[in-house]
């Protein structure tokens, strides 16, 4: 059933992987190259959820060297908002009008923009995977929709709901035996499939977000 770490989703896959070579390589111009930061925190930063990617892929040191201007300047505006004579609802559109408040964030953008490449190359695949009968053609419930409504045939559509169907049930199966083997003190014949059977049943469900919306 493939490696935990690897969505069953091949649209998720393609937009993780994605994701994971820019931050990879993206962190350490934060941290080297103050033209970049610069262009970064003019944008605003990472969006909250990529902000917490970025620190997965950074050290604590290249987290200063990058942020710490950033966050001196943050705090040096905030003080000139506080010393202002204004109202609550003044003060709160200041806020907003800061671009950290609403980062443009450029790993929203590439998930974006890698997320609909993947979904052109699901469609085009779509007929191999027909005339193969390709189990292996997994998409979690949300590219599934988004799949189907991109195609014009529907008994293609037909036959790739009815192949996620059995992968639905299959994982359904794999938790049930997964959870009556460890009630039953039964650990040591639990397989690989009912070891992974929770985090792949969540991940055909509701796939693996990589930007906020």
């Amino acid at each position: 059933m493939g490696s935990p770490t690897t969505p069953p989703c091949l649209v998720c896959n393609s937009i993780a992987r994605r994701v994971f070579d820019f931050l990879a390589q993206y962190q350490y111009k934060l941290q080297h190259d103050p033209a970049e930061r610069d262009l970064h925190f003019r944008r605003g930063g990472f969006c909250p959820f990529h902000t917490w990617q970025y620190h997965r892929f950074s050290s604590s040191c290249g987290e200063c060297a990058s942020y710490s201007e950033f966050l001196q300047e943050i705090g040096e505006w905030l003080l000139a908002v506080a010393a202002g004579d204004m109202t609550i609802d003044k003060l709160v559109r200041e806020l907003d009008q800061h671009p950290a408040g609403a980062p443009a964030c450029i790993v929203c953008e590439l998930a974006a923009k890698a997320e609909a490449e993947a979904l052109e190359k699901a469609l085009s695949g779509l007929d191999l995977a027909a005339a193969t009968e390709d189990a292996s053609f997994l998409l979690c419930f949300p590219h599934l929709k988004a799949v189907a409504a991109k195609c014009a045939d529907s008994g293609k559509v037909r036959l790739l709901i009815r192949r996620h169907a059995e992968a639905f049930k299959s994982v359904a199966e794999n938790m049930r035996q997964y959870e009556a083997k460890l009630k039953n003190r039964q650990r040591n014949l639990i397989t690989d499939a009912e070891q992974q059977a929770a985090w792949r049943g969540l991940m055909l469900l509701a796939g693996r977000n990589e930007r906020r919306s």
